[in-house]
């Protein structure tokens, strides 16, 4: 983000963002309660008031705005500055979720022109919701499904996984035909949406939900610059899709080429980074969101938990957590996590110069749903072993 502002503009927006840091800690939960929402918000708006001069070279800017998180409210603000974009047009859409406070906290910033999925039966794409569920008799089948705009099937399958908190998806489920007619809403409503604004820029705040990977696709296919607004670890990771593959990278990186071209003294300096960030990470010393929510309970070294260690090197596999969005990296040989881990499970036990250690993912605590656990109804081997949460 550096690249965007000049030094002095950036050091006001570190402080500012120190500022909306001291309002959530004191606030906690309720931060968006009206009463205790003024300060903060106020903090976002001088973001965007201490750059919004300047000229821009876009005319329309179409915004996600039904991420109900705080973060992502922030990096909104950043980007809207750095677009100058008082100056043009901007319209917003929001979710199906959260929809009150969402709208209020656009409305706060200045945005009014704001679009939400109307709560109506269209019968055509009832119909055609139907016509595809009957054609689905497999897992697969529901992978290779033909969508509007040749939208990729993965994401439908993804979005039924995280509704139904499975290991895989169950196409028996009574509901799939609701989960694929709300899919074909979210496109129906990105097309019209989209022709209805005529956005020369889009931001969003994922590539993988069901209200976003539309948006997205069919964006990217019309040359209309789409840019991410995510973040990991507390920082801002904005990626740019430019064409509607794109939106298999799952996260913003550096793409392989980059990084092969990027000078020998910066990969050190990344090395360095990372090494030191991952010994934090391990021993549970790291203090982002994601580290303190794992490492709620006393960590245990391999001795407390009973293994032999026989001399035998031992390599730990750290399951994702089964129902999250397993295609968001564009896996192509497996139809989700479950199937990776039950082939790695049988490949790895005819390995028995190795100690296996599966380690579930925490979010198994957090979110309910189906467990590693509950997939292993069978007798391991010895050299494999099922850590505990």
């Amino acid at each position: 983000m550096v690249d965007l502002f000049n030094l002095d503009e950036y050091k006001v927006l570190g402080r500012i963002k120190q500022k909306i840091i001291e309002k959530i800690n004191k606030s906690g939960n309720s931060i968006f309660e009206p009463t205790k929402n003024k300060e903060t918000i106020n903090a976002l708006k001088e973001i965007y008031n201490d750059t919004k001069n300047g000229r821009n070279k876009y005319k329309s800017l179409l915004l996600d705005g039904g991420f109900y998180n705080l973060g992502y409210f922030y990096r909104l603000q950043l980007i809207r500055s750095s677009f100058k974009s008082s100056q043009i047009k901007e319209n917003a859409f929001i979710w199906d979720c959260n929809i009150k406070v969402c709208k209020n906290f656009l409305n706060s910033i200045g945005i009014k022109n704001i679009s939400s999925l109307e709560n109506k039966l269209d019968k055509n794409l009832i119909n055609k919701a139907q016509e595809l569920t009957q054609q689905i008799n497999s897992n697969n089948d529901l992978i290779k499904i033909k969508l509007p705009h040749l939208i990729p099937g993965e994401y439908l399958y993804d979005m039924i996984l995280k509704n139904q908190r499975k290991g895989s998806v169950d196409i028996n489920d009574k509901n799939l035909k609701e989960y694929i007619y709300k899919f074909l809403c979210w496109i129906k409503f990105s097309e019209d949406l989209l022709n209805k604004s005529a956005p020369d820029i889009l931001l969003l705040s994922h590539s993988i939900s069901c209200q976003s990977a539309p948006m997205a696709w069919i964006a990217s296919n019309r040359g209309i610059p789409t840019i991410i607004l995510g973040g990991g670890f507390g920082t801002p990771r904005f990626w740019k899709i430019i064409k509607s593959t794109d939106i298999f990278c799952g996260t913003g990186r550096p793409v392989k080429n980059d990084f092969k071209n990027t000078p020998k003294h910066k990969k050190a300096k990344l090395s360095f980074v990372g090494r030191d960030y991952l010994s934090k990470r391990i021993s549970g010393k790291s203090s982002d969101l994601g580290a303190r929510y794992a490492y709620q309970k006393k960590t245990k070294d391999i001795s407390e938990l009973a293994i032999n260690k026989k001399e035998k090197k031992i390599v730990a596999i750290y399951s994702s957590a089964l129902f999250d969005f397993p295609h968001c990296y564009g896996m192509k040989r497996f139809n989700d996590m479950l199937d990776w881990l039950k082939l790695t499970i049988e490949k790895a036990s005819l390995n028995e110069n190795i100690i296996w250690l599966l380690k579930p993912h925490p979010i198994e605590q957090w979110y309910g749903g189906d467990k590693l656990s509950d997939f292993i109804n069978f007798k391991l081997p010895e050299n494999i072993i099922l850590l505990p949460y």
